[in-house]
């Protein structure tokens, strides 16, 4: 594989950015138990019907539905 410079510092500065990302949360989320594990309790309801959805639907599932 061949990567010029231009890639080098595209994929250099995703994985920076995704590691200030996690220092961030991290520091968000250590302040309280509580803030670990329910956000605060300041999360919309938009997000937990979400994410709710989004737990149940894999792949296994389309498959199956599909047969």
């Amino acid at each position: 594989m061949n990567l010029n410079t231009f890639d080098l510092l595209l994929i250099s500065g995703y994985l920076i950015l995704v590691a200030l990302i996690g220092f961030w949360i991290k520091k968000k989320a250590t302040k309280k138990l509580e803030a670990y594990y329910l956000a605060g309790r300041n999360v919309p309801w938009w997000m937990l019907g979400l994410s709710g959805c989004s737990s149940s639907v894999d792949i296994v599932g389309s498959k199956g539905m599909i047969r």
